[in-house]
């Protein structure tokens, strides 16, 4: 063994990691570890906040998260309409936005999902909506009265446990055309093999 002192330091301090690479670590944990819903059983869910946690390691990295407006633009609705306005506040008012809602939770509160998501359709570039049959119905009732100018690409998913067919005719989806729509994904929920989505 070598009596020599080794040039890599056993500890660095937190404040000696640049902003920038900061950011970048930030960053890379928000693209890697979202917050989600967590099914736990097949009648019961939990909210796991993802990299949300690390605006609380230092005032620095917080400073840092608050700052960096795309870390805010992917929007659980599960969360809450409080986390979510906050979420859109940080995003900047002209960030394009990527939203989820999962009825793992139940949608017990329709107004989170109405206070937040009609207000912020035109600037959706991602869509994902998982419910029951009277959840995806009353999304529904907001996508048609909606315009979705900037939607790229849309998932609507029937949860497992939804019953029977979903009614809703999902011809005339949204308000007015998508034009930018790329993607469709659909889980029990159908469409008329002569829609234009089809």
């Amino acid at each position: 063994m070598s009596s020599e002192t080794s040039l890599v330091p056993d500890r660095v301090s937190i404040k000696a990691i640049p902003i920038e690479t900061l950011r970048h670590i930030i960053s890379y944990a928000a693209a890697n570890d979202p917050p989600t819903v967590v099914v736990t059983t097949q009648m019961t869910s939990s909210l796991y906040m993802g990299w949300l946690p690390l605006t609380h390691v230092s005032h620095l990295w917080r400073d840092v998260a608050l700052t960096t407006k795309s870390l805010w633009t992917n929007i659980l609705l599960n969360l809450g309409e409080e986390w979510s306005k906050t979420m859109l506040e940080r995003a900047g008012p002209s960030a394009r936005l990527s939203v989820t809602v999962c009825d793992s939770l139940g949608w017990e509160r329709y107004e989170d999902f109405d206070a937040i998501l009609p207000s912020a359709m035109d600037r959706v570039e991602r869509l994902e909506i998982w419910g029951d049959s009277e959840e995806l119905d009353h999304a529904y009732r907001m996508l048609t009265s909606t315009p979705a100018p900037v939607l790229k690409y849309l998932h609507l998913a029937r949860a497992s446990n939804g019953d029977g067919d979903i009614g809703t005719n999902w011809e005339g989806l949204f308000a007015e055309p998508t034009p930018q729509l790329s993607t469709l994904i659909l889980h029990g929920v159908g469409f008329a093999h002569h829609s234009i989505y089809m």
